[in-house]
Order: C-alpha cells, then structure tokens, then sequence
C-alpha cells in the first residue's frame, strides 16, 4: 500500500512549514531576550528604546501570527493538498518519494549550515544585510530540527503524535482513502484529528465572538452586569 507512504511525504512538507514558524518564534523570542539588558541600559542613559533593526516582534505577537498563519491557510492547504495527494498515490512510486525526501533532507542541511554561516559572519559585522533577509525565510535552525526530528520520521505515520493534528496529513490520508489506499488505522487518525481541528476552530471562534461582542464596562454597570466598584476608574483632577 502507497498510503502511508503518500501521508508520510505530506507530513514532511508540513514538518518544514511548521517548524519554520516554530523556529521563527523560537529566533525572536530568544533575539528579544538578549536585547533587553541592553535596551534597558541605553534607556537609562537617555537613548533611544528601540527594537533590534526594526525586525523584532514581542513574542506573544509572534505567536498570534503564526497563528493567525496557520488558519488561514488551513482551508486553501487541505483544498490543495487533497488533489495533490490523489495524484501523488497514483504516480509516484515510495522509492520516488524516498528520493524526495532525502534531497530534501539534503536541502535542509544545505539551508542549516549556510544559517549557521551566515550567523556567523553577522557576528564577525560583515554580510549582516544578507543574514537577516535569509532569515526571513529560513531559520538558522534548522540543521539542529532536522537533526532531532528525522528519526522520528523513520516510524509509521500514525506513531507520529503531531500527525494526528496535521491538516495537510489528513488530507492525504483522506485523498488515498477516497482512492482505496489508506488502512482503517490511517483513515480513523485522519477523521479524528479534523473532528479535534474543527472543534477547536469552533471554539476559538466562539470566544473570539464573545471577546468582540462584550459590552464596555460603562454600559456593564448600568444594566446591572457589573458592580460599580470593578467600573473604569473616574479621573481625578
């Protein structure tokens, strides 16, 4: 059977999305940690507060865009993703897919050490410009996951506990399944990780409407929801 072959290539390609995001999250929050001691010191001594060659995020604003990322394109990557999964089980072969995945093993690597390069020659002062834009898409990282991860790749797919929450991994298992490729333990990993996505899109939905629609405080206190005392302050003049 190609299924889990077919799931497995689509959990590869979701490995490197995904821990790009994560790796990007990781850099800022780090990078943002090692500037504080010397913003703190330039502040007291009048300059300017600033962040670190405008490219520094807080890192819960990393992490809403990640995921604000994530969801949006949830919908396009599983419309796409299911014709493309069809046409991959049909055509490529596992010892195609297994090529596949080792260029891009080797692709990675390529990426890390040429991270690590550049990180390196941002330190010495020189080609600082040309690290940063090569951050942008790719994190100096990423040689140090694909290291970690890549035995973790090597089990069956539904071993792999984040492929249970994978969108793009459903929807080629449920591509394959449509085709009569997926095996039962396949097929009931990818139905249970979109009922848990579903139900947590539902979710987030719901508290976002709440968080929106609440009454401000003022109004609170008037239809009797809110004691007065938990109102806005009133200005002291």
């Amino acid at each position: 059977q190609r299924g889990g072959w077919t799931a497995r290539a689509g959990l590869q390609m979701d490995y490197f999305t995904y821990g790009l995001i994560g790796m990007a999250m990781v850099q800022g929050f780090s990078q943002m940690l090692a500037e504080i001691p010397r913003r703190v010191r330039q502040q007291r001594a009048g300059g300017a507060f600033y962040f670190w060659r405008g490219a520094l995020l807080p890192f819960p604003a990393l992490l809403a865009l990640s995921q604000v990322w994530t969801f949006l394109t949830l919908i396009l990557r599983v419309g796409f993703f299911l014709g493309w999964g069809a046409l991959l089980g049909a055509l490529i072969t596992p010892r195609q897919i297994l090529w596949i995945m080792a260029l891009t093993g080797v692709g990675a690597l390529g990426m890390g050490g040429l991270g690590l390069a550049l990180s390196a020659l941002e330190s010495a002062g020189r080609w600082g410009w040309i690290a940063d834009l090569i951050q942008v898409g790719f994190s100096r990282y990423m040689l140090i996951t694909n290291g970690v991860l890549f035995p973790v790749r090597l089990l069956p797919v539904w071993l792999q506990p984040w492929a249970w929450f994978s969108p793009l991994t459903q929807a080629l298992i449920l591509a394959r399944g449509a085709a009569g490729g997926a095996s039962p333990v396949e097929m009931a990993m990818a139905w249970g990780g979109l009922l848990v996505l579903t139900g947590a899109l539902v979710l987030l939905g719901w508290m976002g409407a709440a968080i929106l629609n609440r009454p401000p405080a003022r109004r609170r206190v008037q239809e009797g929801l809110l004691p007065s005392a938990e109102a806005a302050p009133v200005s002291r003049s």
